[in-house]
C-alpha cells in the first residue's frame, strides 16, 4: 500500500511540474498588431507552436519541412502558432512588416505572432530557433507534450533518420506519450534581452 501511494504521488508531482502558467502571458499577432492572450491563441485543443526568426540560417534549411510540417498538423486538426521572439532585440530584422513578408513567403499554415517580451519564452524555456513545443491547455495551464528538435538533422533533410515532433505528433493522436518526449533543439540562440 505504502509503495502504491508513493507511485501516485510521484506522478501526481511530474504531471504538476509538467504544467507551466501562461496566465498574463500575451503576444502580438504580426496580422492585425493587436496583443491577444496566450490563453485565447492555444484554447482546448493541441497547439504546435514552433519558435522561428526571419534571419536564422537554421530556420531557412527547415523552410520546406516546416510548410509540410504545418499543413499537415492543421489538416488533423492541431492548432500552429509560430512565435518569434526578436521584435524587440533586433527590430531592423524582425519588425511587423518584415515578419509579415516572412510568412507569406514561407506559405506555412499557422499564425505568427511576436512574442516581444519573451513572456511565452521564460514559460516555456525555449532556448533555440527552430524549437518545436506540442502542448495542451486547461485554462491558464500548458501540459508540455513534446519539446525540442524538429528531427535529428538540422542541416540536410535528405539526411533525416528520425522525425521527433512528427512522431511525437503521431503518438499524441494515438492517445499514447511520444517515446522521445524532449529531444535537444539544435538552431539559433534566441538572444535574451
Amino acid at each position: 500500500m505504502k509503495k502504491f501511494l508513493l507511485s501516485i504521488s510521484l506522478l501526481v508531482i511530474v504531471v504538476f511540474a509538467n504544467a507551466q502558467s501562461i496566465e498574463g502571458v500575451s503576444l502580438k499577432n504580426v496580422n492585425t498588431g493587436k496583443n491577444e492572450a496566450a490563453s485565447a491563441i492555444i484554447g482546448s485543443s493541441t497547439t504546435v507552436i514552433i519558435f522561428i526568426d526571419n534571419e536564422c540560417p537554421y530556420v531557412n534549411s527547415y523552410q520546406a519541412r516546416i510548410k509540410k510540417f504545418s499543413a499537415e498538423a492543421l489538416a488533423s486538426g492541431y492548432n500552429m502558432i509560430f512565435i518569434n521572439p526578436h521584435e524587440e532585440k533586433k527590430p531592423n530584422e524582425n519588425s511587423l512588416a518584415l515578419m509579415k513578408k516572412f510568412m507569406s513567403t514561407s506559405l506555412w499554415k499557422g499564425t505568427l505572432y511576436s512574442d516581444s517580451k519573451q513572456q511565452l519564452v521564460e514559460v516555456l524555456g525555449a532556448t533555440k530557433l527552430p524549437e518545436v513545443f506540442i502542448v495542451k491547455s486547461n485554462g491558464n495551464s500548458l501540459k508540455i507534450l513534446y519539446k525540442g528538435a524538429f528531427d535529428d538533422n538540422p542541416q540536410n533533410a535528405s539526411q533525416v533518420k528520425t522525425q521527433y515532433a512528427t512522431d511525437a505528433l503521431k503518438a499524441i493522436e494515438e492517445k499514447s506519450q511520444p517515446q522521445k518526449s524532449q529531444m535537444m533543439a539544435m538552431g539559433c540562440r534566441i538572444k535574451k534581452f
